[in-house]
């Protein structure tokens, strides 16, 4: 998904004698008098926008002046702003202790990234809000790979080596909330409330289990968001989508195994795009791309849905008269309930704002039936 710059306007400044601005920015003025008297001006400061870059590994990073980026403890390996500055970013690596994140757009990566690490223990990193309007934090983890939860014991599901306990700074985590997550996670985003005005922080902490000496790998980018702005995720939003066309699954989904961890209950939520005023979901293509409970062939929606299921409000087939609005088993978009269903359908929704709801109760057993969770594409639909 990609996404504006989530940045305020920060600025840095770079003295310079004479320069050819071509990279957005402001050149001020310096005044100054000559031997005669005479008033002349000086172009000494050359100031650009500390906005979002891509440094040449495909690390995202600010671009600041090298000697910002030294300050902030950062590194880069690429220029920005037309070679005035440099693509920053700041890289933590912990473990034993309790790490505070304090800067917007940083990375925190096992240790020995971006190699393996299997020593046993828990490393916490707390989130600081970096000045009082931030009213979000957005964790993006383009690589994480935890030991994966039990399969084929007839209590599959559970975390029982590696957790990823992560927590807003008003904790919820008694009702799941964000739920706690193990195995396979590249490519997933959260949201977490920042709780402005709170004095709060949230935290992240990574737990290695001492069952087993697979090779765990993680980077997590940090960033913060400010209140009010376009990508300024819904209340209550776990994960929060843009742009007319995307995929969303469960954590884990990528599991040869085929099981989604348990104990989740979380919304996913879509921006509704300018001119558009439906949405439709279909189920990924690849096989067993919808697994929830239920039977292994079949699909059933509405109060047969009790336990885990996914929940779309007000989708049906053509998004009007009656829905199910609950879908689970093994076939996604059943158009009618009670009853077992074969056939897999589109179903469209014209309630906003657009949300999906994930329910996953504590009990799974795959050792029959794959419970791999889901992969669901949406597509916006035009008004009129």
């Amino acid at each position: 998904m990609k996404m504006k710059s989530r940045y305020y306007a920060r600025y840095s400044l770079l003295p310079a004698l004479v320069f050819l601005c071509v990279f957005p920015c402001v050149i001020q003025a310096e005044e100054f008098r000559n031997t005669s008297g005479r008033v002349m001006s000086l172009f000494s400061v050359i100031k650009f926008p500390n906005i979002e870059c891509q440094d040449s590994d495909g690390t995202k990073g600010e671009c600041y002046t090298a000697t910002e980026c030294s300050g902030r403890g950062g590194s880069y390996t690429t220029s920005c702003a037309n070679g005035l500055g440099v693509c920053c970013y700041i890289v933590q690596e912990s473990w034993g202790t309790v790490t505070d994140v304090t800067l917007n757009n940083t990375y925190i990566r096992n240790p020995g990234y971006a190699g393996g690490y299997s020593t046993s223990g828990t490393c916490t990193h707390k989130i600081k809000p970096i000045n009082s309007d931030m009213c979000q934090f957005r964790l993006d983890f383009e690589v994480m790979e935890l030991v994966k939860p039990t399969s084929g014991t007839a209590t599959d599901g559970v975390c029982g080596t590696d957790t990823l306990t992560i927590k807003e700074g008003i904790d919820l985590t008694s009702i799941n909330y964000p739920p706690i997550l193990c195995g396979l996670g590249t490519g997933q985003h959260m949201y977490l409330n920042a709780n402005p005005g709170k004095n709060v922080d949230a935290s992240i902490a990574i737990t290695l289990g001492s069952g087993s000496s697979t090779a765990r790998r993680w980077s997590i980018r940090v960033t913060q968001i400010p209140c009010g702005t376009l990508y300024t995720a819904p209340p209550n939003c776990l994960q929060y989508h843009t742009g007319t066309t995307g995929s969303v699954q469960t954590w884990n989904y990528d599991d040869t195994n085929n099981i989604h961890t348990n104990s989740q209950n979380y919304a996913i939520c879509i921006r509704r795009e300018k001119g558009y005023c439906a949405n439709a979901y279909v189920a990924d293509s690849a096989s067993n791309s919808f697994g929830v409970d239920g039977s292994n062939t079949k699909g059933r929606g509405g109060a047969q849905c009790r336990n885990d299921f996914v929940g779309i409000p007000g989708a049906s087939a053509s998004g009007h008269g009656d829905s199910v609005e609950r879908w689970c088993g093994a076939v996604f978009g059943v158009l009618s309930a009670p009853g077992l269903h074969d056939g897999a359908n589109q179903i469209i929704t014209y309630r906003t704002p657009f949300r999906m709801y994930v329910r996953f109760n504590g009990n799974a057993d795959n050792s029959a039936v794959p419970r791999r969770g889901f992969k669901i594409n949406y597509r916006q639909l035009l008004c009129g």
